[in-house]
Parts: structure tokens; sequence; C-alpha cells
């Protein structure tokens, strides 16, 4: 018991000293999942679609740190040209509400850069979606809400990765970021469909 005390000590000491990063990002995802049915060889599988979220990040020691991050992130997928036997172009637009927690590592520091890795989970609350179908015989666009909670699942969880640049200027830091999401869970709970993120984003964080 008086180990755990005293972890639990340090542990607050640390936080305490340590100079906490707040800031917000935002950009560009391409989104898409991982199927297993056949499509046609030159079909496009992917969404453009954005993110926006809050983070904060905690040094732990010298190079290590904690990344807590939490906003909105819009995922799916498509298929154009439709599925092989399926004569119609599809796409699944997902709303998310979602929370990550990383382990970040200073790679490099030179003068006003740093160049940081990361690594972590992150857990997605699904609050709306829809799908856009065109009918490539009758030339109609059909556009439907999910119905969420039965078919489509509510909660995903996968794993995040990247690397974060930092440029110091003024009492701030700029950011620019590459990352990715792989996820656990099928999205449609009758299909094979693991959402597969490719994020870009910039942002601002100020220290404190």
């Amino acid at each position: 018991m008086k180990y755990l005390f005293t972890f639990c000590l340090l542990c607050t000491f640390v936080v305490a000293q340590a100079q906490v990063s707040i800031g917000v990002l935002a950009g560009y995802n391409r989104s898409q999942e991982q199927y297993d049915v056949e499509v046609p060889d030159d079909a496009v599988l992917h969404i453009p679609s954005y993110h926006v979220s809050a983070l904060m990040t905690v040094p732990l020691g010298k190079r290590f740190g904690v990344a807590a991050e939490a906003g909105f992130i819009q995922r799916g997928a498509a298929c154009r040209p439709g599925f092989v036997g399926f004569d119609q172009d599809s796409e699944l637009r997902l709303h998310y509400g979602q929370a990550n927690v990383n382990v970040t590592f200073d790679a490099l520091r030179w003068r006003r850069l740093t160049l940081s890795t990361y690594a972590g989970l992150g857990g997605s609350y699904l609050f709306s979606g829809n799908t856009t179908i065109d009918d490539l015989w009758s030339d109609t666009r059909i556009r439907r809400a999910l119905e969420i909670g039965d078919r489509w699942r509510r909660f995903d969880v996968g794993a995040n990765a990247g690397a974060l640049v930092s440029f110091r200027a003024g009492c701030g830091n700029l950011l620019a970021r590459v990352g990715a999401y792989r996820g656990f869970r099928h999205v449609d709970s009758e299909n094979f469909s693991l959402s597969r993120d490719l994020l870009l984003s910039v942002g601002y964080a100020q220290s404190f």
C-alpha cells in the first residue's frame, strides 16, 4: 500500500511541476473501411473528411509525455464504381465524438523545432451518420440517415500513431501533424467494416 501511495505522490509531483501544453488541432482526414467483398480494380474506396480537437500534453521527464485529445471526427467510406454485382455508387459518412490518450516521445530537437512521435489508443462514440447511393441506371441519388444502435455500432475503439512537428513562435507553438487510426471493431455489425483513417492536422498550442 505504501508503494502505491508513494507512486501517486510522485505522479502528482511530476504533473504539478510539468509545463502543461494546451492547444487545438484541425484538418483533413482520408477515411475508408477495410472490406472483405470484391470491388472493381479502379474503385475509389475513401472519402475526404475532417476533424477538430482539443489537445493537452503533460511532459513526463525530458523527452516522454502523455497527450489527451478530445473532439469531433467524420469517418466513412465509399465505393465508386459500386461493388461487383451492385450497380450503384455508394458513400457512407459517420460523425463521431472521439477521445484519445497517447504516449509521446520527442525524437528530435533543433532550435525552435521539435519532432515528436506518438502512439496510443482512442475511443469513439457515433452520434449520427448517413448513406448516399447513386443509381447508375436511373441517374437518381438516395440519401438515408442511419439507424444507430442495432446494425450500426455506437462505439468504436482503435489505435493511433503518427508524428508531430512543433515550431516555437512567441509564447506558443505552431503544430503540424500526420497520423493514422486503425479501428478494432466493425462499424457495420453485419459486414466486415474496420475504420481506416489517414489524418493531416495543423494547430496551435500554449504552454502553462
